[in-house]
């Protein structure tokens, strides 16, 4: 009677991950080979590979061991991109020795994931302004979801407006940081800055705010806030008889004007103040008199009658 053994037979499918980035851990598993005459010997092989290096570039000594249906291997950032794959060989005990493989596993290794730019749109801004956080990511396996976090900063003054867009409602400076994940699960981050300010202000001041025409004011004004390099506009509402020299106005004709200051940050925030000048009619003064001829000895009795005054 002669024993006639099964044909040896190994899993068809291996198990690996497709898709990784360089620094990544790859994994490539089968579920072994039956039949024949066992132990069994396995061998891990490159089967092709589009870099077209051979395939001991980037898999280490310990996927090549007998009895080993696991090949584990860690790219780094010296890896040949492209596509790899692997089979396994399953060689049996009998004689003659019966050889298997399995059907290729493939493998993709891509570019590490890299964040090569992160910012936000206004680095300086004052409170209750808005800002968009911009990135430009490389690398990966693609599908890339964003995180944003707040590292450091005044806590509750970070407020999400949707998507990649942030309010800032408390002065302070802000430290974002960037998550960014891609379909192999791989991660890279940055950080970007945002200084905010408190909101812009100005106070607009007069040395006097009633004159009589031909008089002139000299105004003044208090800022506060704002991202700075502030930039300033003086109108006059009605600009009829109205003489400007730097912060000197002359004003000509009787009546009321206002005057405004608008001043301008860097941002781009803005913020005005205001202020009501008045011009009466000349001060007019009459001198009288009980009478204008007397002889000597006599005495005269003067009066004045004043008109139109500003209250100065």
């Amino acid at each position: 009677m002669i024993a006639v053994d099964e044909p040896l037979v190994i899993n068809a499918t291996l198990t690996s991950t497709p898709l990784v980035s360089r620094d990544q851990r790859i994994v490539v598993t089968d579920t072994g080979a039956f039949g024949g005459v066992p132990p069994y010997n396995y061998q891990w092989q490159e089967f092709y590979s589009t870099s077209g290096l051979p395939i001991t570039s980037i898999v280490p000594p310990n996927c090549q061991a007998p009895e080993s249906l696991t090949c584990t291997f860690v790219t780094n950032a010296t890896t040949p991109l492209g596509q790899y794959s692997f089979r396994l060989e399953a060689m049996d005990n009998e004689s003659p020795i019966q050889t298997v493989y399995s059907s290729p596993a493939y493998v993709t290794v891509d570019p590490a994931l890299v964040i090569t730019s992160f910012y936000s749109t206004n680095t300086f801004i004052s409170v209750g302004q808005g800002t968009t956080l911009i990135n430009t990511t490389t690398g990966g396996t693609g599908s890339d979801v964003w995180a944003y976090s707040l590292i450091s900063g005044p806590a509750g003054g970070f407020v999400n407006t949707g998507g990649n867009k942030y309010n800032f409602t408390q002065a302070g400076t802000y430290n974002i940081k960037l998550y960014a994940t891609d379909k192999s699960g791989e991660n890279a981050t940055a950080n970007a800055l945002v200084v905010v300010t408190p909101v812009l202000k100005v106070s607009l001041n007069a040395n006097r705010t009633y004159i009589s025409p031909a008089q002139s004011i000299k105004i003044s004004n208090t800022t506060s806030g704002g991202t700075g390099s502030n930039i300033f506009t003086t109108t006059v509402n009605n600009t009829a008889g109205v003489v400007q020299n730097g912060n000197v106005f002359t004003f000509n004709n009787q009546g009321t004007y206002v005057i405004t200051t608008q001043v301008k940050d860097l941002s781009g925030e803005v913020n005005q103040s205001s202020l009501k000048i008045t011009v009466t009619a000349p001060l007019m003064t009459k001198i009288n008199a009980n009478t204008t001829y007397i002889s000597t000895g006599q005495s005269v009795k003067l009066s004045k009658t004043t008109t139109r005054r500003t209250g100065y």
